[in-house]
C-alpha cells in the first residue's frame, strides 16, 4: 500500500510494502512527480516574461456621486487584455480563473460636512472595503481574491458613510489587478 507526499500526494513505496511491488511504485512516483513538473511548465510558459496585470489611473481630477464606480482616465498596463478602455473606463473583466491581488487608492474630495468617513472598495460578490477614513486620501490597500467563474467584471468604488446624493471629486486613484497564483494550493 503505497503512501502519499503531504503538498502534492505523490505515491511512494511505504515501508511495510512488498519489495516487489517496488518497480510499479516507483513509476507511479515518476509519473506524479512528472505531472507535477509539467503544471509547473504550463505557468511558467504562459507567465514569462509577462505576468498578467492590468492597470489603471485617474490623472486628472473628476466628479462623481458618491458610490458611483471611478472612471479612470489613464490605462498604464494591460499584459492580459483584461481593459477595453473604449467601452469600459471603470472595469477590468478577468477572463481567466486563479488567485489575484486586487489594489486600490484614492484621493478624494467632498461637498458637504468635512467629518463624515469615505470608504474606498472594491466590487465583489461581497464588496471589500479597502479602507475607511475621515481624510481626504484612502488606501493603498489590497484584496486577495479567488476567481473560479469568468468572465468576471471588477471595479473600484468610492463614496461617503452619510449620503449617496454627494459629490465626490476624485483628485487621483489607481486600481490594479494582479494575477499570482492559478490555485489556491500548489
Amino acid at each position: 500500500m503505497a503512501a502519499t507526499t503531504t503538498n502534492f500526494a505523490l505515491p511512494y513505496p511505504a515501508a511495510l510494502d512488498a519489495p516487489c511491488d517496488f518497480d510499479t511504485q516507483w513509476c507511479d512516483f515518476t509519473n506524479a512527480v512528472q505531472a507535477v513538473i509539467d503544471g509547473f511548465q504550463l505557468i511558467a510558459d504562459r507567465t514569462n516574461p509577462v505576468i498578467p496585470i492590468a492597470r489603471m489611473e485617474v490623472t486628472t481630477p473628476v466628479t462623481i456621486l458618491s458610490g458611483e464606480e471611478i472612471p479612470f482616465d489613464a490605462l498604464t498596463s494591460d499584459t492580459a487584455g483584461w481593459v477595453d478602455f473604449d467601452s469600459d473606463r471603470s472595469g477590468v473583466t478577468i477572463n481567466r480563473a486563479g488567485r489575484f491581488a486586487l489594489l486600490g487608492s484614492a484621493t478624494v474630495t467632498s461637498t458637504g460636512v468635512n467629518n463624515n468617513y469615505i470608504r474606498l472598495f472594491i466590487l465583489l460578490d461581497q464588496d471589500v472595503v479597502l479602507d475607511r477614513t475621515s481624510f481626504t486620501s484612502v488606501g493603498l490597500n489590497t484584496a486577495n481574491v479567488v476567481v473560479t467563474t469568468v468572465p468576471v467584471r471588477r471595479s473600484l468604488k468610492v463614496s461617503r458613510d452619510d449620503s449617496s446624493n454627494l459629490t465626490l471629486t476624485v483628485q487621483k486613484a489607481t486600481f490594479s489587478v494582479f494575477w499570482f497564483a492559478d490555485r489556491a494550493t500548489p
